[in-house]
C-alpha cells in the first residue's frame, strides 16, 4: 500500500474502534487523560431537560426599565433573534443587505478553501521549500553554462523563484530564453503551480478575515437573544456530560453552572473544539492536515452556532469555518414575548 492507502486504513481503523467503544481518549495538561463520549439516549434526556429548563428561565427573564411616563416597564431580558433582527432593521443596524454580504462572504470563503484544496496545497512553508529549492537548481543550471548567470538573469532569476511575488512575465520571458534545457520549463512550471497555490492561501486569508469581521458584527448583534443563550448553555452541557476524566470517572467541572463560571476560556475552548472533532469524526490525521490552516482551525474560544445535528462548532477565536453543534429540540420554535407594565 501506498502512504495514502495507509492514512486511510489508519484513520478508519481509528473511526471504527472510536464508534465500537463510543470513546476517545486525549490528554490535556492540566486534567490528564480525559474521555469523550457520544450522548446515550440516559445523557441525551439529561441535556433535554436541563435545556428545556434553561429556556423557560432565559424567557420568563425580564429587565425593568423606568419609563418617560414614571411607570416602570418590564422588557424581555433575552428578545427572540427575530424581535432583535426587526428592531436592528428598523434602527439601519443589521440591514437584510448586511445579512446577504454575510452569506456572500461565507461562500466565497468556502470557494476559495475549497480551489486551495484542490490544488494540492500543504503548507505556506512547503510552497518557500519548494521555491528555495528550485532556485538553488536553476542557479547551478545557468552556472554551468559558458555564459554564466548575467546580472541581468539573476535578477530575472530572484524575480521568479519568489513565490509572494506575482507573475512577471518579463523575468520569465527572460529565463526561459537563456535555459541551455527543458529541465528550466519543468522547474518554472512547478514555480507557477507554487506561486498560484501560496497567492491562494493569501486569499483564503483575506476572505476569512472578511468573514470574520461580518460574522463579529452579527455575533455582537445577536449574543443576547434567547436563542443565541440557550445554544451556549447547551453546549456546556454536552461538554459536561459528555467529557470525563479518566482517573476519577467525573466530570471536568462539578455542574453546567459552574462552567457558565469558568474564568478561564481556554479550558472552555479546548472542550469545545476536542468535542466537535470527536463528533465529527476528525482522525488524528485528519486533524493533523488541518494545521496548514490553523488560522482558523489552530484557535480556541466560544464556537460560533449554526444549525446541523449532532455535532458542536470547531473554532476559533472568532469565527468560524463551517462546523455544527446539537441544539435540543426545546428551542426549535420562536416564543411570543411580552412587555407589561407594572406600577
Amino acid at each position: 500500500m501506498d502512504e495514502q492507502e495507509i492514512q486511510e486504513v489508519t484513520e478508519d481503523s481509528q473511526i471504527l474502534e472510536e464508534t465500537v467503544l463510543n470513546e476517545r481518549l486525549v490528554t490535556h495538561p492540566q486534567w490528564g487523560e480525559v474521555r469523550l463520549s457520544m450522548p446515550t439516549l440516559k445523557t441525551q434526556r439529561k441535556i433535554d431537560a436541563i435545556s428545556r429548563s434553561r429556556k423557560k428561565m432565559l424567557l420568563n427573564s425580564f429587565d425593568e426599565i423606568p419609563g418617560s411616563d414614571g411607570e416602570t416597564v418590564r422588557m424581555p431580558a433575552h428578545p427572540s433573534h427575530e424581535t432583535l433582527r426587526k428592531q436592528y432593521l428598523e434602527a439601519g443596524w443589521w440591514t437584510e443587505e448586511r445579512e446577504q454580504e454575510m452569506d456572500e462572504a461565507s461562500d466565497f470563503h468556502v470557494d476559495k478553501l475549497a480551489y486551495l484544496e484542490s490544488l494540492g496545497f500543504e503548507s505556506e512553508e512547503e510552497c518557500d521549500t519548494v521555491a528555495d529549492k528550485a532556485r538553488v537548481q536553476l542557479f547551478k543550471i545557468f552556472e554551468a553554462e559558458e555564459e554564466g548567470v548575467s546580472d541581468e538573469l539573476e535578477a530575472a532569476l530572484a524575480i521568479v523563484t519568489d513565490v509572494g511575488v506575482r507573475y512577471d512575465v518579463e523575468a520569465e520571458t527572460e529565463v526561459r530564453a537563456a535555459a541551455p534545457s527543458t529541465e528550466v520549463d519543468d522547474i518554472l512550471q512547478e514555480l507557477s503551480m507554487q506561486r498560484e497555490m501560496y497567492h491562494a492561501y493569501v486569499e483564503l486569508i483575506e476572505a476569512y478575515n472578511a468573514l470574520l469581521a461580518i460574522q463579529s458584527e452579527h455575533t455582537s448583534l445577536f449574543m443576547d437573544s434567547w436563542q443565541e443563550q440557550l445554544k451556549y448553555y447547551i453546549r456546556l452541557a454536552q461538554v459536561h456530560y459528555c467529557i470525563e476524566r479518566v482517573e476519577t470517572g467525573e466530570s471536568l467541572w462539578p455542574s453546567v453552572e459552574a462552567m457558565e463560571l469558568e474564568e478561564d476560556s481556554e479550558l472552555i475552548g479546548w472542550a469545545f473544539n476536542e468535542l466537535s472533532a470527536y463528533w465529527q469524526g476528525l482522525t488524528d490525521e485528519s486533524r493533523e492536515r488541518m494545521k496548514k490552516y490553523d488560522f482558523i482551525y489552530g484557535r480556541s474560544g466560544r464556537p460560533e452556532s449554526s444549525d446541523d445535528s449532532p455535532d458542536l462548532q470547531e473554532s476559533k477565536t472568532d469565527g468560524e469555518p463551517a462546523a455544527s453543534e446539537l441544539i435540543s429540540s426545546t428551542e426549535d420554535s420562536d416564543t411570543t414575548e411580552t412587555s407589561p407594565k407594572t406600577t
